[in-house]
């Protein structure tokens, strides 16, 4: 059956790391080389994905954006700045991802209808999110990681699309979990794709599958790339979680190019 495969396209500094909060004073840019080599992939193995592109990505490659586009992608916003979302009062945030939402529909010509939070911050304490998203013209967020984890999360969401306002009719596609024991057991992108070996991802995207759910994966481009510079992190802990296993990630995606048919978040669900 079909999945589904989203690319974050963001820098390799774009964290949002307790130990990184002092912010870099060199910023050596990565994220057009690295987003050329993923989608010379995708077309290499007849692949389609949604981009949730920065806002300030865009504003700096709209070529990369257009190319994208061209290469019949595609693209959602994931806001302007990598700040996490409930750190936002509401004005803050629909200024932030209006302002990314109109660069986008600029430089392409067409609507985006898709967003992404960084670093899948949604949680309780921002009941405005959704509404804003809707009045800003999204038919779908694709934000809520439904575990809780170290960084972000919530446990009490469905793992699977689902209507979070019945009174709205915006749409969130959350990370996919595999259900273990009755556990959520992430599998599909950021970390979790680093650190488990291919076999068992293989297995927990077959009881998704099994379960007649597509699996949704995520990459950002910079866990392809082991030449990187590396993120100045003075936590041990936080330092594994972004930078364990970046050598093999790439034998992983291409692994699962081969055994996985891809489409994007729009393709899968025809509504939209």
């Amino acid at each position: 059956m079909k999945n589904i495969l989203t690319i974050d396209v963001e820098e390799w500094y774009h964290g949002n790391y307790k130990s990184l909060e002092s912010g870099l004073t060199y910023k050596e840019s990565r994220v057009e080389s690295n987003t050329d080599y993923i989608l010379e992939k995708l077309s290499q193995y007849n692949a389609n994905a949604t981009f949730f592109i920065l806002g300030e990505v865009a504003e700096k490659y709209p070529s990369l954006v257009r190319k994208i586009h061209s290469l019949g992608h595609e693209i959602g916003s994931h806001g302007y700045l990598h700040n996490l979302v409930y750190r936002y009062t509401k004005e803050e945030f629909i200024e932030d991802v209006k302002k990314s939402k109109l660069i986008l529909e600029d430089i392409l010509g067409t609507s985006i209808i898709g967003y992404r939070a960084p670093s899948w911050s949604v949680n309780e304490d921002i009941p405005w999110f959704y509404d804003s998203l809707e009045n800003l013209g999204f038919l779908y967020s694709s934000s809520v990681f439904p575990r809780k984890t170290y960084l972000y999360g919530m446990d009490n969401t469905p793992r699977f699309s689902y209507k979070p306002n019945l009174n709205l009719s915006i749409l969130e596609i959350p990370c996919t979990t595999a259900k273990v024991f009755f556990q959520k057991i992430p599998f599909s992108g950021g970390f979790y794709f680093r650190v488990l070996p291919y076999f068992l991802i293989k297995i927990l995207h077959n009881l998704v599958n099994n379960e007649k759910k597509p699996a949704l994966f995520y990459l950002h481009p910079r866990e392809i790339d082991p030449y990187q510079p590396k993120l100045p992190l003075s936590s041990t802990f936080e330092s594994f979680i972004h930078h364990y296993g970046i050598n093999s990630c790439n034998k992983k995606f291409i692994k699962l190019l081969n055994t996985c048919s891809l489409t994007s978040i729009k393709d899968y669900f025809l509504d939209f």
